[in-house]
């Protein structure tokens, strides 16, 4: 409905100023001009936003289809699509109409986030829990038991160490092995 509307509005649009251009004798200078469209970011995850941003000159109507429709010569419209989208700007004039498209990439994969550790300074590794049985040094942030001797381990923050006695226990809680000191799996 909004998509056929858009379209008799252009066509409105469009004849009203070539009406008015042939009846008085006044015509625009020249066609509309798009100095710009885009879209950032121009690859977002399904539903998530895109900024369309547009300049035009020289135009009596600017219309973006599919989904935003009749816009000002300047600005800019937030879209969330589901899937890729093509956006096209039309702007008209009595002398005629010019396009521009920008194409919004829809990602069907998850973004992944990555949170920056703060290394812990260069030291000696803190020894075992307070029982003194634990053997395996591992990051709840990564997931990954170590060799206690391992450069990464050492760097390990103090809140995200956990120790394990046995392999078996280690992933049992669901770690796996470090590929940098390959402890026993």
């Amino acid at each position: 409905m909004i998509n056929r509307f858009s379209h008799i509005l252009l066509l409105v649009v469009l004849a009203v100023p070539m009406l008015l251009a042939s009846c008085f004798g006044t015509a625009a200078a020249g066609p509309p001009v798009i100095n710009s469209f885009n879209a950032t970011p121009a690859a977002v995850v399904a539903g998530s936003p895109a900024v369309l941003a547009w300049n035009a000159s020289n135009a009596t109507a600017l219309v973006i289809d599919p989904g935003v429709g009749s816009v000002f010569s300047t600005g800019t419209a937030v879209v969330a699509p589901a899937t890729t989208t093509t956006y096209t700007l039309t702007a008209v004039n009595a002398v005629g109409a010019v396009t521009r498209t920008v194409v919004v990439t829809v990602n069907s994969a998850s973004v992944t986030t990555f949170v920056p550790v703060t290394p812990v300074p260069a030291g000696p590794l803190p020894q075992a829990n307070p029982t003194g049985n634990s053997n395996w040094l591992a990051s709840t942030y990564t997931l990954e038991y170590h060799w206690p001797s391992c450069s990464i381990a050492q760097n390990i923050p103090p809140p995200s160490r956990i120790w394990f006695n046995t392999v078996n226990q280690a992933q049992a809680a669901g770690y796996h092995p470090c590929p940098v000191c390959n402890p026993p799996r």
